[in-house]
C-alpha cells in the first residue's frame, strides 16, 4: 500500500510541482496589480457583448442645483418641505408621481 502510494507520487510529481507554482505566481501578479489591466479590458468586453437593454420610461432624473439650494434655504431638500412641485408636461407623460424641483 505504501509502496504503491510512493509510486503514484512519483508519477505525479511534475502536476503536483507545476499546479501549485503556476498558481502562486498568478495569484502574486493578481495582488501586485499586474493582471489588473487585462481584467479590466475583459469587462469592457463582457459589457460590450451583452444585449441591449430597452430604456426604462419609469426613470426620472431631478437634479438640485446651487440655485434650487438659495431658493429653499436648506440642504438636503425633502419632498415632504413642498419643495417639489408637479410640471403640467412632466405629469402627462410620467403621470402623476412625477415631480420636479422648480
Amino acid at each position: 500500500m505504501l509502496a504503491a502510494f510512493k509510486q503514484n507520487l512519483w508519477r505525479w510529481r511534475a502536476v503536483l510541482i507545476a499546479v501549485p507554482s503556476v498558481a502562486g505566481v498568478i495569484m502574486l501578479l493578481r495582488l501586485a496589480g499586474v493582471l489588473q489591466i487585462l481584467e479590466l479590458a475583459s469587462l469592457d468586453q463582457l459589457f460590450l457583448l451583452r444585449p441591449q437593454e430597452a430604456v426604462d420610461s419609469r426613470i426620472l432624473i431631478v437634479t438640485i442645483d446651487e440655485a434650487d439650494i438659495q431658493k429653499f434655504q436648506q440642504y438636503p431638500i425633502r419632498c415632504n418641505t413642498g419643495a417639489a412641485v408637479e410640471q403640467p408636461e412632466a405629469a402627462h407623460s410620467h403621470g402623476d408621481r412625477a415631480r420636479y424641483l422648480s
